[in-house]
């Protein structure tokens, strides 16, 4: 999962950094992986949802994950510019 989604860096437009966190405490509250990502704008977000090529890496992880939270937000750069 992590190499498929990391390889994903330079083939989508406008996704400037992408880093998968795998945890290890392994607490009962934790996430057992993050995905965190830079994106060079929402506009860009929002195309990365519907590329080809991030369908097809999420398609192959269906059934992998048992809960999903996400959280999207400008970072300093971009608020600079709205």
């Amino acid at each position: 999962m992590k190499e498929k989604f990391e390889a994903l860096v330079g083939k989508i437009p406008g996704l400037l950094e992408l880093e998968i966190g795998i945890d290890v405490s392994r607490i009962d509250y934790a996430c057992d992986v993050v995905l965190y990502s830079v994106f060079q704008s929402t506009d860009a977000l929002r195309d990365y949802g519907n590329h080809p090529l991030h369908l097809k890496v999420r398609d192959e992880l269906a059934g992998m994950r048992i809960a999903r939270y996400q959280v999207d937000y400008p970072i300093r750069a971009e608020l600079a510019t709205a």
